[in-house]
């Protein structure tokens, strides 16, 4: 049985079901972190400082911050259980292609822990089919050597194939819960959208919201930093701190909750924070593009 002391990685690729295995920890009451990107995360890795000060809080990290410095984790955190999430290769190669493509197109350099794990991940940080194939594979054979004779300590995960709870209870030792397992960013609603679509989305904000208000968006706030009032919500680790750091930004004066459509996958991963949202607040507009709450 997994003990509170012993650290769960996933160190499954980017769109191979990471958030539905962040989720899945989450509600096994594994407390986990899908993709951190604070700031001394960031600091820590880049100085090759692996005994990562979020561990403290957290006892699960999954997703690309962790997928490259697997062996140096197993060393900082023995005892430590990885599962490494798969993917049928061609459907991940085009889900890529949508990935990096809307990262490459917004970031413009202004998301600088996504580009130094980009960088150590994949080696590129444009679409390169070609790249990508060789680091799916390379990064799969990599990680069952490493753990070749330790099979107890790796679980490798299809859940985009339908695997769940029936494999990663008995790695893990735990019970299987009675929700259904989570399968998250399947939604026709975690639409990539293109540039004039989020410009035609910030108008439309400018457009809905009182002059002067101030709002918190959801996702890459990059794109938000000149209209008046916008403050960025981070990525929460759980429903309870999504609620916990809306309730500090309406303290501070935050009128609405915003969420452009790549990142209506919240909605699905945060279910209670989501529940919440539509009990407590009201719901402004939610189409194919844009969802704004008025936090009153």
């Amino acid at each position: 049985m997994l003990s509170p002391h012993q650290k769960v990685f996933g160190i499954g690729l980017s769109k191979t079901g990471t958030a539905s295995l962040g989720r899945a920890l989450n509600l096994l009451r594994v407390k986990t972190i899908h993709c951190p990107s604070d700031n001394a995360t960031l600091s820590e890795l880049k100085s090759g400082n692996y005994k990562l000060s979020i561990l403290n809080r957290f006892q699960g990290v999954v997703d690309t911050p962790v997928v490259p410095f697997y062996p140096q984790l197993d060393q900082e955190f023995p005892g430590s259980k990885f599962i490494l999430t798969i993917r049928e290769i061609d459907s991940w190669i085009e889900s890529m292609r949508h990935h990096l493509s809307f990262v490459s197109r917004w970031s413009n350099g202004s998301l600088p822990f996504f580009a130094f794990i980009d960088a150590c991940v994949y080696g590129t940080l444009q679409f390169h089919e070609g790249r990508l194939r060789y680091v799916y594979e390379r990064h799969l054979g990599n990680v069952t050597d490493y753990f070749s004779d330790r099979p107890s300590d790796l679980l490798i995960l299809n859940i985009c194939g339908g695997e769940g709870w029936e494999k990663l209870c008995p790695f893990l030792g735990l019970p299987a819960p009675s929700k259904r397992f989570p399968k998250l960013n399947r939604s026709r609603r975690n639409q990539w959208i293109s540039p004039p679509e989020v410009e035609a989305a910030i108008q439309r904000i400018h457009d809905l919201l009182p002059s002067g208000a101030r709002f918190a968006v959801a996702g890459y706030n990059k794109l938000f930093l000149d209209i008046p009032g916008a403050m960025d919500l981070p990525l929460p680790a759980t429903d309870e701190d999504a609620m916990e750091q809306l309730h500090e930004l309406k303290q501070n004066g935050v009128k609405y909750f915003i969420l452009l459509s790549p990142f209506f996958w919240w909605l699905e991963h945060y279910v209670e924070f989501h529940d919440s949202l539509k009990r407590d607040f009201r719901t402004v507009v939610q189409d194919a593009h844009l969802v704004i709450f008025q936090l009153n």
